[in-house]
């Protein structure tokens, strides 16, 4: 190859025989435009499948399915994989509007947060467990109807949260007493459509 050589600033090496595209810049791929359309909370399908072909297609997807796993071999391939992960979390973030991109940045912190406790090896899977049957307990309460506002105040005042199973049934008496004391019919649908 004769003549002389250069890096531009875009990751391009210039020649006068050829020019060549270097793989692997980050600075090339950090502030690219992944997606012509930003999430913004409505148009999550669409987001999703122009990311996914996008980093698919930059041979990135292990990051996001969680295959590309830290190796714990030598400094220098932790550091690779950390430059990878920030560069497609870069991507994901850039491709958001801002107020949903900013509760994707702390999201992590806040869970952190709420989720003040210490792992023992023995007694991780209660933990863990309580800690689902908690998140039921809240969805499933927040997901009734208004009418049923009342009861959903007085299981969640309660100093120990009950199991969803007595969540259920607490709502459920609560339904059919009402329907009994108003003359209707047990509108089931207000419990059902939470499962």
């Amino acid at each position: 190859m004769s003549g002389t050589s250069s890096v531009g600033d875009s990751g391009l090496v210039k020649s006068s025989s050829k020019s060549i595209l270097l793989t692997n810049t980050h600075d090339s791929f950090s502030s690219q435009l992944i997606t012509t359309h930003k999430l913004n909370g409505e148009n999550y399908l669409q987001w999703c499948q122009s990311v996914m072909l996008f980093i698919r297609g930059r041979g990135k997807i292990g990051f996001l399915m969680g295959v590309t796993k830290k190796l714990e071999e030598g400094l220098r391939s932790i550091e690779i994989w950390k430059s990878d992960s920030t560069l497609i979390i870069s991507w994901l973030i850039n491709s958001m509007e801002p107020s949903i991109s900013k509760i994707y940045i702390t999201l992590w912190q806040e869970l952190d947060l709420f989720y003040d406790f210490e792992w023992h090896c023995p007694q991780d899977i209660t933990i863990f467990k309580k800690m689902i049957e908690k998140e039921c307990v809240f969805a499933f309460l927040a997901d009734l109807n208004n009418e049923l506002d009342e009861v959903s105040g007085r299981i969640i005042g309660r100093e120990v949260l009950p199991s969803t199973r007595e969540v259920f049934s607490k709502v459920r008496r609560e339904e059919n007493k009402r329907s009994v004391m108003l003359g209707k019919e047990t509108q089931e649908a207000s419990i059902t459509e939470t499962f």
